[in-house]
């Protein structure tokens, strides 16, 4: 029995939030809600179907789910799916086991004659031909079904049914069809509680099946317990989603075991593990390899169609994530049910991508040289240092240090590379490719640093004989001053003045408290700062100014302070690692978390961790010149991403087309349905490259890099020029 749940969230697909709440409350409150639809061509038209009793009411929406009102009054049927037919926002079909079609966007509806005996489960459209519909179910149902599907190419006047198995008991309840070749379609569906994946090559005529690895042979140590109630229909495929960058990828989500992910075109299959649910299912049209899948409490996002997942954003009250629907535009958002109201979480582009070359290692630290801005260097834990002269693009490894390359922290400027490892304190004047040790000092290392604008002055901070401990240097490690100044304490964080040359902060822990101590004189007399403080130090930052803002991340949380560190507030989140500040507009403040990385605005923190295939963050560093932000994680490597951008959206508003970061593209570029058809794109060296279209835009031919879509509408539809900017990666 399928469970209706309660009312709807507006969330976005892959991509992080912008200003404001994660979650916002934006709509009707406690109704059941069964099924709905997004308008393929107008994102702001939505429609649900609602419960009420054995049948149900439908509620639109004209503004991306701000606001609902009654379409229709009391349907006669009670539907398991609706969709708006593709390319129209007016046009309807719903499966209820019979099918339904309104023309007027669900204010009256008309009863199709479809094949006697069957029940009708699922629908959908050839993406080519709008006229062209198909069914998913089953027929005979006297003796408990024989999975069949139905296509009508006249929009629905006349239908041919094909049974996709002659075995009893079985059923159809999802159909996909491979947007490259519309005479292969896919079934999901299912064979006495086995779930299967049908296949057809020739439009239906003749069908495969594949099983899926789900009651038979899942780990039971993963699988949830379903409700009593479900048990009949355990093994059944009720999403599936066919990979339109490469039509050999397939997902199929079911109910109670999860998702499974096909890369030969549905013929073997392969659970995740790591997702024991698959309530609902969406991608994004903009970015087709970005899905999302719901579960109980929450949601789970991939950005390369299903290879990797992380979980997005606990919802505000639980409950089953039981339909997810995306929008059609590069605004981007979804709805879904959660069974608590409709909820707005709002928008921002931000996109995090691996680094091929550190993509499953541990980083420990991150440091771009700020003379150069195409170096950086990473450590990797007991591999050692890392290091690119490209922005990250290709990586060769460094020199070994003598007895461990376990790397504590780096601080990299121009040529010149300091690393604190386990064996002691290097330096290298060559990008690494050989390291002369400074001195072993500590009994247990964890910062080192070099000041921004002084370049002589070093610090490194740690652990020996039981204290917190400091070297300090202001002739670039030709001589060194040591100082132990917290019994008890590790120093384990180092943060520079960017403007005052002799300013600088240490931070830790003494005897399970927090520690941060400020010097003035270039570390020859240091002052313990800090009350309200809680937790370990694990991160500091002197704010951009340089005035009496500071950062803070412990293991508690994330604090801040606007008296020069003397106290300091607590602003929210956990097991803070890393805190940067950069600048894009104005300046903006991101926490690296274990779980994820979460952008200040407003007030509040909000999740900036689109992309990102582990939620640990342990280490971040800004590449500023180019508004590039690196982030390397726990198990997942190294990541780049975009400084978000200083405009924020206003609730319920689409966000503008200018003054944004760039719009980041891989393999297709989608412009809004409210753009004019003579978009044009152009190079960064102003040469016409493409014509673009409403709708998706195949770039994968052109070089990666920076080019810019001018057109004579902005993306709301309003009457202006208006230039975006556009990056195309591979």
């Amino acid at each position: 029995m399928r469970r209706a749940l309660v009312g709807f969230l507006l969330v976005t697909i892959g991509a992080a939030t912008a200003a404001g709440q994660i979650w916002s409350p934006v709509g009707p409150e406690l109704f059941p809600v069964l099924c709905g639809t997004i308008s393929s061509v107008n994102p702001q038209v939505a429609v649900v179907a609602v419960s009420k009793g054995t049948t149900a009411v439908l509620y639109s929406t004209a503004d991306r789910g701000s606001n609902w009102s009654t379409t229709a009054d009391l349907l006669t049927f009670r539907p398991f799916a609706i969709v708006f037919e593709h390319g129209s926002d007016t046009i309807l079909y719903a499966a209820a086991g019979d099918v339904f079609k309104s023309t007027d966007r669900g204010r009256t509806w008309t009863k199709l004659t479809t094949p006697d005996g069957s029940v009708w489960l699922n629908l959908g459209f050839n993406p080519s031909d709008s006229s062209e519909v198909w069914l998913a179910g089953y027929s005979d149902a006297s003796i408990r079904g024989r999975a069949s599907v139905a296509v009508s190419t006249d929009a629905g006047a006349t239908w041919t049914m094909r049974v996709c198995d002659t075995t009893p008991r079985s059923s159809a309840h999802s159909i996909a069809l491979d947007p490259t070749r519309d005479s292969t379609l896919y079934c999901g569906g299912s064979i006495a509680g086995r779930a299967v994946v049908y296949k057809s090559t020739d439009k239906g005529a003749t069908w495969a099946a594949y099983d899926l690895p789900s009651s038979a042979s899942a780990d039971s140590g993963t699988i949830c317990s379903p409700p009593a109630q479900d048990v009949p229909v355990l093994g059944r495929v009720r999403f599936l989603y066919v990979n339109p960058l490469n039509t050999s990828v397939l997902l199929a989500a079911q109910p109670w075991y999860g998702v499974c992910r096909s890369t030969d075109a549905g013929e073997t299959w392969t659970r995740n593990s790591g997702i024991s649910q698959g309530h609902s299912f969406a991608c994004s049209p903009p970015q087709p390899e970005v899905v999302c899948v719901g579960v109980t409490n929450g949601i789970y996002s991939s950005e390369d169609a299903g290879a990797h997942w992380h979980a997005m954003s606990h919802l505000p009250s639980g409950g089953i994530v039981d339909c997810i629907m995306a929008f059609a535009d590069s605004a981007g958002g979804a709805l879904a049910t959660n069974g608590w109201g409709v909820f707005r979480r709002r928008y921002q582009s931000a996109i995090w991508d691996p680094v091929a070359t550190l993509d499953t290692a541990f980083v420990t630290s991150l440091s771009v040289s700020p003379a150069t801005s195409q170096s950086i260097c990473a450590a990797i834990r007991d591999v050692g240092v890392f290091r690119s002269t490209n922005n990250g693009v290709t990586w060769s490894r460094c020199a070994s240090f003598t007895g461990s390359d376990r790397v504590a922290s780096l601080a990299a400027s121009a040529n010149d590379v300091w690393a604190l490892a386990d064996t002691g304190l290097y330096y290298s004047t060559d990008c690494g490719r050989a390291w002369t040790l400074k001195g072993d000092w500590f009994d247990s290392a964890r910062a080192v640093s070099v000041s921004p604008v002084f370049g002589d002055f070093v610090l490194a901070t740690g652990r020996r004989d039981d204290s917190l401990a400091v070297l300090v240097s202001i002739d670039h490690g030709d001589h060194w001053a040591q100082s132990l100044l917290c019994a008890g304490g590790t120093g384990r964080t180092i943060a520079f003045s960017p403007l005052q040359a002799g300013r600088a902060l240490v931070g830790g822990d003494s005897a399970g408290s927090a520690v941060v101590l400020m010097t003035r004189d270039t570390g020859r007399t240091w002052q313990r700062v800090g009350t309200g403080l809680n937790g370990t130090v694990s991160c500091l930052r002197f704010g951009p100014s340089c005035g009496n803002e500071f950062c803070c991340g412990t293991s508690a949380g994330a604090f801040q302070s606007t008296d020069t560190g003397l106290n300091w507030q607590y602003t929210g989140l956990a097991h803070v690692n890393a805190i940067v500040y950069a600048y894009a507009g104005d300046w903006r403040v991101l926490a690296g978390t274990d779980s994820g990385i979460y952008l200040r605005e407003g007030g509040s923190w909000i999740e900036w961790s689109s992309g990102l295939f582990s939620s640990a963050v342990t280490a971040m560093d800004v590449d500023q010149p180019n508004y590039r932000l690196l982030a390397g994680t726990r198990t997942a490597g190294l990541f780049r991403g975009w400084v978000p951008p200083g405009v924020s959206e206003e609730q319920g508003q689409t966000p503008p087309s200018q003054g944004f970061a760039p719009t980041v593209v891989r393999g297709v570029l989608f412009l809004s349905s409210l753009l004019a058809p003579d978009c044009l794109l152009f190079s960064a060296d102003g040469r016409r490259v493409m014509t673009l279209r409403p709708g998706a835009n195949d770039v994968r031919a052109l070089a990666p890099g920076v080019y810019f879509v001018r057109g004579p509408k902005t993306e709301d539809g309003r009457p202006a020029a208006a230039v975006r900017k556009v990056v195309i990666t591979r």
